[in-house]
């Protein structure tokens, strides 16, 4: 995770809600059907903004699944990062390299985020781009036409308590 500010992002788009998968409160679904064009080197396009729509707030997320489709295969591996914003502020707060993919490339990926102890109401922002340069625009570029987004949650409660240890320096 990162802590700088990220760039504001081309082709913002509207927040699409995760929803519970058969009735069970740890897994949350979010899919969307999108039109972003990666045309430009270096760029942050934004496809999707996910955000939990239940009412019990507590919990972490332990996995995160990102699947993504094209159009068309891409000759260029695809950058996916997924920027996180606090649920109910909006503020900024970090962000994950969601790794690449393209042709060749796994179109699922599956990340054991519980480290990072992300709440379970974070906004996810994923965004797509591919480094490199030469054209001005990028010759044959991806067109992404859908993103889902599934978190695997842990409830936590307010009696649980955590022990720390500091040791002496």
């Amino acid at each position: 995770m990162s802590e700088l500010e990220p760039a504001p992002a081309k082709n913002r788009h509207s927040a699409v809600p995760l929803t519970t998968v058969d009735d069970d409160p740890t897994e949350l679904n979010g899919f969307e059907t999108c039109l972003v064009c990666v045309n430009e080197w270096n760029v942050d396009f934004a496809a999707l903004c996910f955000v939990a729509q239940r009412p019990d707030s507590q919990g972490i997320i332990d996995t995160l699944s990102l699947s993504v489709t094209t159009m068309e295969v891409t000759t260029y591996p695809v950058k996916a990062t997924a920027y996180l914003y606090h649920g109910s502020s909006g503020a900024y707060f970090g962000s994950l390299d969601l790794r690449y993919f393209g042709m060749r490339m796994p179109r699922t990926l599956v990340f054991d985020v519980a480290e990072h102890c992300l709440p379970i109401s974070t906004l996810i922002e994923v965004r797509f781009g591919i480094d490199g340069g030469g054209t001005p625009r990028i010759p044959r570029s991806p067109t992404i036409t859908s993103v889902a987004l599934l978190l695997v949650g842990r409830k936590f409660h307010t009696q649980q308590s955590v022990r720390i240890a500091i040791a002496n320096p």
